[in-house]
């Protein structure tokens, strides 16, 4: 079931999704996300673990 939701950009270019977004995909406050630019927008998902294959840093 598909429900759409307007998100507004504030001045700085910031933007907050709704909590119930936010709890149905069991992100907090200081979760990490990916932003993906795919077709007709921004796919927004769950980035790998900092110390994973993706994550660590060199």
């Amino acid at each position: 079931m598909r429900q759409d939701k307007i998100v507004p950009i504030d001045a700085n270019g910031e933007f907050q999704l709704p909590d119930d977004v936010m709890a149905r995909q069991g992100w907090r406050p200081g979760s990490r996300l990916v932003a993906e630019l795919v077709p007709g927008g921004l796919l927004l998902k769950d980035a790998p673990p900092e110390d994973g294959p993706d994550g660590g840093r060199s």
